[in-house]
């Protein structure tokens, strides 16, 4: 349809192009007379045959390609072209060629005769917009206006001096005579009212049309006028308006016509235009009369005159008419919106007033402009009086303490301010007499465009949720002590039965005892997932959270867990433990979660198969993973996995047992931890069930730091205080050392035996008689005696004598300690410490090596944070940046480290992929040689440079 559309607009437009150029060249031919007078008629009528026939094929065409309801009518013009066409070739025939010119009437004036009802008919069933009665009758009487205005005119110029002249003259000469003007004046009519009615996509096609018969008509009369002088028409310049009308014909038939378009639907800027246009003949006949007055003496003027005058009246009578019937109309339209208007009101009003939530209006200013009954209900006044208070005297919201919501706090204004929905779940509100409701509330704001306009306020009374909350909880300790206690002694009974007292029993009442002791089993579980669900579900599942090990926890889930993949003949298999790190969590419940999770996978695994565990540390996070090589699961079903009572096969229930629940308890559990969990799988592949878990910061400071590629020196750390513990830890592990921690004497001896650390650290002052049970048994032992201790606090002439490598004593300084395991562990002391910012390992590793061999200690930072908790630690004496981090932009980075109170006078070499420019060293406040670009750059001269700054800060850096 767009290739179609671009083709019609393209035909066309070349179309327009070249009758444009034909008009002139006929003009300037037959006004000029360039080519003689007979070769001025040659051009004149050859002209007139080639523009018919063009119109007569363009229409042809249309009446192929046009909508189905305007085929006839271009087929009708198309037949008043054709006919066009025949009788200007008799014409030219009869004018240029033959031997004698055509006697009136001719042959060709069969053929103009003919035309006139084919274009007449066409003209009229040319709009397809069908009008009404009284637009149909206004219609007729424009047509009539015209037409008896145009008969007026043409009385005084043509007609009347023809019915003088004809005299004697033959009725078929007089019939024919008579017939151009008045069919003339038929067709300007019809166009003019063909004028009014183009309208929406078809507008432009009928404007053509009407213009086009409009001029053959006054060229028409223009040329009886000339014969009647006894003028010659040829090069009149009349003459050239038959042939313009031709070509005009011809565009409207190839223009395209938009479709679909909305046009139709809007209101015509021209109906003003449309209106007074049929005046305009009338305002003619008027200038005539008023300038020659002495025309009114002939009694057919006169007639047409009055005729005229009549249908203009009439007209008014009409337009009044339908005035009155649209204004009517309109009334009636307005009634009835008003009707529906006030049936909406009503119903939206009844929906509002039997709404079981309190709903509350504000304004702009916290004003109350709406409540509906409940609201009033809820707070104790009628909802009457709630209109016009001020929000905070109407809801005054008190929190689980009894304390006031102060106004600034009121989530109304919040919502107003922010513009985002603020939410309550566990508000009170306090009515008139003092009571106090809890309710839940909800605010969301009312917006007018992007401007918040006001408020609507939702809340409900959960007083009855409360009780029935209350009721809920003691129905499930109910349940936990009446249901699982003798549960529990069945189980031991059964067990008893089944481990000795009925040893001799036959087989069958042994298996009986067994199946008995499995349903216990199974009720049991059931019982307490039933319960567990519960909890998550009220947010009454308790925590005992405390720090432990990740790597721990997964252990000893898949020790619990090897028993039932032994009898399912699964392989269950724990990738190597790398001492991933340690979180806050309850331990018994995240083993929960991970027995869970390793039981379905031994479950949908196949005999043989393997369930692989694993733990490892991803930016921050723990994340846990049980993968298996079952069925797996569709791509569909990997979130509803973790709904209550969810199987993806019914037959899963009864084959494999489960009660549905196993992952709704452990998405709860992991959710009460801040972690989430989630699903990848499948179908055919396994499953994975992933979770992920915050690490304590102690965690991430006893963690290897990125691989630098060399052996690291391994540090124990035996220190209770969890604060002062993950401070040492940080310190140690952003120095590049492999940190272990114990926070018991005996874990302290176990770690120090186990892993051979280079150098120990504690805190004797903090652990008082164990520190000291522990120092005596690393000093006992010989494969510890000869191990590095560093002591922390105290005071070394009061506390015993001990045989501690180095004391620090009073208040810990983390860049004293540093130095000190520095200093023990590799025999350094003092060397110049350089701030390595610098996200790519191997980079860092070469710069590293690079400085190494000058006796100059670089410590690598991979992120901004990093940086910033390193350069606070142990300030460096130079800071190598670059400026193309991961997490944070190199130039804040670089202003905030020459703003810190211990870095200003830290000098700052950028070594980056960045080309900088004058602007971007002005803002990181550097030189340009302490500026070096990665592309063009080696590493060993940004070495060199390094150490000349070196050699001016620090004395006798060693080389």
């Amino acid at each position: 349809m767009v290739v179609r559309g671009l083709s019609e607009w393209k035909v066309f437009r070349h179309t327009a192009i070249g009758c444009a150029v034909a008009a002139t060249v006929l003009i300037v031919v037959n006004v000029g007379h360039l080519a003689g007078d007979r070769g001025t008629r040659a051009v004149s009528d050859g002209g007139l045959v080639v523009a018919s026939a063009l119109a007569a094929v363009a229409c042809f065409w249309a009446a192929r390609s046009r909508k189905p309801d305007q085929r006839s009518s271009w087929l009708l013009l198309a037949v008043a072209a054709s006919c066009y066409t025949v009788g200007n070739t008799i014409w030219f025939y009869y004018q240029v060629l033959g031997p004698e010119r055509q006697t009136f009437p001719g042959p060709a004036d069969i053929f103009y005769v003919a035309l006139v009802p084919f274009v007449v008919v066409g003209m009229l069933t040319l709009p397809t917009r069908r009008l009404s009665g009284p637009g149909r009758a206004r219609a007729v009487a424009d047509a009539l206006i015209i037409a008896a205005a145009l008969l007026f005119v043409s009385w005084i110029l043509l007609v009347g001096p023809l019915f003088d002249q004809l005299g004697e003259a033959s009725p078929v000469y007089l019939f024919v005579y008579l017939y151009y003007p008045l069919g003339d004046i038929v067709v300007i009519a019809i166009a003019g009212v063909l004028t009014l009615r183009a309208t929406g996509a078809e507008r432009w096609p009928m404007l053509l049309v009407a213009v086009a018969f409009i001029a053959i008509g006054c060229a028409d009369t223009g040329i009886g006028y000339l014969a009647l002088k006894g003028q010659e028409a040829a090069g009149s310049g009349f003459d050239t308006g038959w042939a313009v009308g031709y070509m005009l014909l011809a565009l409207a038939a190839l223009a395209p016509v938009a479709r679909g378009t909305r046009e139709d639907a809007v209101a015509d800027p021209r109906a003003m235009s449309r209106e007074l246009l049929p005046y305009v003949p009338v305002t003619v006949v008027l200038v005539i009369i008023a300038t020659s007055p002495d025309r009114l003496t002939d009694r057919w003027l006169v007639t047409i005159l009055v005729s005229l005058g009549m249908l203009v009246v009439v007209r008014h009578l009409l337009t009044l008419a339908d005035n009155i019937g649209l204004t009517r109309d309109l009334e009636n339209r307005v009634q009835q919106r008003t009707r529906e208007l006030e049936r909406l009101t009503g119903q939206h009003q009844s929906i509002l007033d039997s709404a079981g939530e309190g709903i509350i209006g504000l304004d702009r200013n916290s004003s109350v402009t709406f409540a509906n009954p409940t609201a009033g209900e809820i707070l104790g006044r009628p909802a009457e009086e709630l209109v016009g208070s001020a929000l905070p005297q109407v809801l005054r919201l008190y929190d689980s303490e009894g304390a006031r919501v102060p106004e600034t706090d009121h989530p109304a204004t919040a919502a107003m301010a922010e513009g985002r929905v603020q939410t309550l779940t566990d508000a009170v509100a306090r009515r008139l007499d003092g009571a106090d409701v809890p309710i839940e509330l909800t605010v969301t704001p009312r917006r007018d465009a992007d401007e918040v306009t006001g408020a609507v306020l939702l809340f409900r009374d959960v007083t009855e949720q409360r009780a029935l909350d209350k009721m809920k909880s003691e129905f499930v300790s109910v349940v936990s002590h009446e249901l699982r206690t003798p549960l529990t002694s069945v189980r031991g009974a059964l067990g008893l039965l089944q481990g000795g007292l009925l040893a001799d029993a036959p087989p069958k009442a042994q298996r009986m005892i067994a199946i008995a002791l499995e349903s216990t089993d199974r009720l049991i579980r059931l019982i307490n997932d039933i319960l567990d669900v519960e909890r998550i579900t009220t947010g009454n599942m308790a925590a005992n959270k405390r720090e432990c090990s990740a790597d721990e926890l997964v252990a000893r889930a898949v020790r619990e867990m090897r028993g039932l993949a032994l009898e399912a003949d699964v392989t269950l298999t724990l990738d190597k433990l790398t001492r991933s790190g340690r979180l806050h969590a309850d331990p018994d419940r995240i083993v929960q979660t991970l027995t869970n999770l390793i039981g379905n996978a031994i479950k949908f695994s196949p005999p043989g198969g393997t369930v692989r565990t694993s733990v490892a540390k991803q930016d921050g996070w723990l994340l846990f993973s049980v993968a298996d090589e079952g069925r797996g699961i569709p791509a569909d079903q990997l979130e509803a996995v973790f709904d209550r009572f969810t199987q993806i096969d019914s037959a899963d229930t009864r084959d494999r047992g489960g009660t549905g629940l196993g992952l709704a308890i452990c998405r709860g559990i992991v959710e009460l931890h801040g972690g989430r969990i989630w699903a990848e799988s499948a179908l055919g592949q396994g499953a994975i069930f992933k979770f992920m878990l915050p690490a304590v910061p102690s965690d991430a400071d006893s963690q290897i730091g990125p691989d630098d590629g060399v052996a690291k020196e391994t540090v124990l750390v035996y220190e209770d205080d969890a604060r002062a513990r993950t401070v040492i830890c940080r310190v140690l592990t952003n120095d590049g050392y492999r940190v272990i921690v114990a926070d018991s004497a005996e874990l302290a001896v176990s770690e120090a035996t186990t892993h051979t650390p280079a150098a120990i650290v504690m805190d004797l002052g903090q652990l008082g008689a164990d520190a000291w049970t522990a120092f005596g048994s690393l000093r006992a032992d010989k494969r510890t005696r000869d191990m590095p201790i560093v002591v922390l606090g105290g005071s070394e002439k009061d506390d015993p004598p001990v045989d501690a490598t180095a004391w620090l004593s009073g208040p810990l300084e983390v860049a004293t300690l540093l130095a000190t395991v520095d200093r023990i562990v590799h025999g350094l002391d003092d060397r110049p410490r350089i701030l390595l910012v610098e996200d790519d390992e191997s980079l860092g590793e070469v710069m590293r090596a690079l400085f190494d061999r000058h006796g100059v200690r670089a410590r690598q930072a991979f992120t901004g944070r990093q940086a910033l908790e390193m350069s606070r630690d142990v300030p460096p004496d130079l800071i190598l940046l670059d400026l193309l981090l991961p997490d944070v932009d190199g130039f804040a980075l670089a202003k905030y480290l020459h703003n810190g109170p211990h870095l200003k006078s830290v000098p700052l070499v950028v070594y980056s992929a960045l080309e900088l420019d004058d602007d971007d060293r002005a803002k990181l406040g550097i030189d340009a040689d302490h500026c070096f670009s990665k592309a063009s750059t080696q590493p060993e001269e940004v070495e060199r440079r390094v150490l000349d700054l070196l050699d001016h800060l620090i004395t006798g850096a060693a080389r």
